[in-house]
């Protein structure tokens, strides 16, 4: 089975942030500049800043509109023509229903999971990505967040990572790099319905 991260992979979070950032704080930054995906590393500015930040974001219109990544909406449910669709996500569960309604928008007739992982917003979640793989059956996750990619690999959890920016140097005998949807689908075709 293959589960599939959000932000970067589903949907263009930064495209939607950028913008909404320098409105707020009139700080310019571009897409190739995100060395990391520690946003308070990108942005110097505090983390405790930065996740104010991104929580207005989660809360604006702007986020409601943020556009899905070139080619997912098409390439997902071919990979899952006979489950549900498991998203596996480090957004908060604060804006589960914002989620499940963006997923709702662009998965209309295809059933799937959300599951929230403790990754970046823990509260009260203590599960990692990983852990959720294992616990669902899942043995390939689609990526893009270098830490998590490592992490999933290292316990023995196929990782097909789309390359970023912010993961340059993230290398496992289980990681597999891909630079598009259209690449990552010719990988993972074979492998969907096995």
């Amino acid at each position: 089975m293959i589960g599939f991260d959000l932000d970067e992979i589903v949907f263009e979070f930064i495209d939607g942030l950028i913008p909404f950032i320098k409105e707020k704080e009139g700080i310019h930054i571009s897409k190739k500049d995100f060395h990391s995906y520690n946003l308070y590393e990108v942005y110097n500015i505090s983390k405790e800043k930065t996740d104010s930040l991104v929580f207005e974001f989660y809360e604006s219109e702007e986020f409601d509109k943020i556009l899905p990544v070139e080619g997912a909406v098409q390439a997902i449910p071919l990979l899952c023509s006979s489950y549900k669709i498991p998203f596996i996500t480090s957004r908060p569960v604060k804006i589960k229903e914002k989620t499940i309604s963006h997923l709702n928008k662009y998965f209309p007739s295809h059933p799937f999971e959300l599951h929230h992982s403790g990754d970046y917003f823990a509260g009260s979640l203590l599960t990692s990505k990983a852990e959720i793989c294992m616990s669902c059956g899942i043995d390939t996750i689609i990526e893009d967040n270098g830490s998590y990619a490592l992490n999933c690999a290292r316990e023995g959890i196929n990782v097909v990572l789309f390359t970023k920016p912010w993961n340059k140097g993230v290398e496992h005998p289980l990681i597999k790099r891909v630079d598009s949807w259209s690449e990552a689908y010719r990988y993972l075709n074979p492998l969907a319905n096995a």
